[in-house]
C-alpha cells in the first residue's frame, strides 16, 4: 500500500450515500467493503494498490479489510459492472468517485501548513499584490467614518472588499453587516467578500440577496491572460461609465441653457444649475417643461386677470422641494 498522499479524512456527503445509486446498486453488505475501499483508496489518491504497478493479492484484500473472499469478489464484480471502480492494465484498481470525495481546496491547504488559509492579513496582502502587478489603484485599510475598510480599490465605481479566512456563516455574516454599513459612506461602490476558497452556491444566493459579490481577482498562479482580460473588462466598464456620464452632462447641460433663456428670472445661476442637474439625473425632465409652462401661464394669469406684477421666484427657489410641481397642470385662461 503506498501511502504518499494520506489524508486523515475525506468528506461523505449524507446526501449522496442515503439517496445516490449506491444504495440500489449494492447490498448492506457489499456497500460496507464499499466504504472500506473508498477509505483505503484516499491512502493513495485513489488508488487501491500494494504499490505502484503493484496489485493486492486477493488474501491481502481479505484480510486488510477482514471480509471474506466471496464478499471480496462479489462487490468488486457490481463495483466494476457500476463504475465504481476501474481495473488498469497493470491489474490495480482505481475509485472513479475518488475526485467525488476529495477535501476542499481550503482543508488540503490547511494540511498542507499553508498560512494563508488562517491568517487574513496574508489573505491581504496577496490580493494587495495581484491589485499591483495588475497596477489598478487601491488602499489598504483605508479609515472612514464607519470603520477600516479592508481594501478599497479606486475604480469607478470604486470596490469594497472585506477579507475573511474563510466562508463559515459567521465569518460571511459579519462581513455581509461591515460591507452594508460601508454602503452608506459610499452608495456607488460594489461590494465584495474574499475568501480563500471559492464559495458554496447557497452562501452565493445569499451574497446576491445583499447585493454582495465573491471577490475572484486573478493571482500569481495563473499565466497572466486571466489578469489581463480581468484589467481590461474593467478598464472598458469604468471607460463606459464615464462616457456615459459625459453624455449625459452634455445633454444636460444643453437642456438647462434651454431652460435659462425661458425661465422669466435670471439669478444665481449656477445655483439653479445644480438643482436643475439634480432633477435632469432622476428623468424629472419631461415634467418640469411642462411645470415651467405652467408657472409661466400662472404668472400671465396673475397679471392679467388678476391685475397683480408677481414676482417670479428665483430660479433655484422653484427647482428646490418639488416647487414646481404645484404648476403642472396650470393652465391660463383668458377672460371671456
Amino acid at each position: 500500500m503506498k501511502d504518499r498522499k494520506t489524508n486523515p479524512w475525506f468528506p461523505f456527503w449524507i446526501d449522496k450515500w442515503l439517496f445516490g445509486s449506491t444504495r440500489i446498486e449494492l447490498q448492506p453488505d457489499e456497500r460496507g467493503v464499499f466504504v472500506d475501499l473508498m477509505s483505503l483508496s484516499k491512502k493513495d489518491d485513489g488508488f487501491i494498490r500494494a504499490n505502484e504497478g503493484v496489485p493486492y493479492l486477493e488474501s491481502q484484500l481479505c484480510g486488510l479489510l477482514n471480509i471474506t473472499p466471496e464478499l471480496l469478489k462479489r462487490t468488486l464484480e457490481k463495483c466494476l459492472k457500476f463504475k465504481k471502480v476501474k481495473k488498469l492494465d497493470d491489474g490495480t484498481l482505481y475509485m472513479t468517485s475518488h475526485d467525488n470525495y476529495k477535501l476542499s481546496q481550503r482543508h488540503q491547504d490547511r494540511l498542507s501548513g499553508d498560512p494563508l488559509i488562517t491568517n487574513e492579513v496574508i489573505l491581504q496582502e496577496k490580493i494587495c499584490d495581484d491589485l499591483t502587478k495588475l497596477n489598478i489603484p487601491y488602499e489598504k485599510q483605508k479609515i472612514t467614518n464607519s470603520g477600516r475598510i479592508d481594501i478599497f480599490i479606486s475604480l469607478n465605481p470604486p470596490k469594497i472588499i472585506e477579507v475573511k479566512s474563510d466562508s463559515s456563516a459567521d465569518k460571511i455574516r459579519i462581513a455581509i453587516g461591515q460591507l452594508l454599513i460601508y454602503k452608506k459612506d459610499f452608495p456607488s461602490a460594489e461590494l465584495y467578500i474574499a475568501t480563500p476558497e471559492k464559495m458554496h452556491t447557497k452562501i452565493l444566493r445569499k451574497l446576491e440577496y445583499y447585493g454582495i459579490k465573491e471577490w475572484s481577482c486573478p493571482d500569481s498562479r495563473h499565466d497572466g491572460r486571466e489578469a489581463d482580460a480581468y484589467i481590461y473588462r474593467e478598464r472598458i466598464k469604468e471607460n463606459k461609465i464615464k462616457e456615459k456620464e459625459n453624455t449625459e452632462k452634455n445633454n444636460f447641460d444643453s437642456l438647462f441653457e434651454e431652460f435659462w433663456k425661458v425661465y422669466p428670472k435670471k439669478v444665481a445661476k449656477d445655483y439653479a444649475k445644480e438643482k436643475f442637474m439634480i432633477l435632469a439625473r432622476q428623468d424629472k425632465i419631461p415634467e418640469l417643461i411642462k411645470a415651467m409652462n405652467g408657472y409661466l401661464d400662472f404668472l400671465k394669469h396673475r397679471r392679467i386677470k388678476d391685475n397683480f406684477e408677481q414676482e417670479p421666484m428665483n430660479p433655484a427657489t422653484f427647482l428646490m422641494k418639488n416647487r414646481w410641481k404645484d404648476y403642472i397642470d396650470f393652465k391660463y385662461m383668458p377672460p371671456l
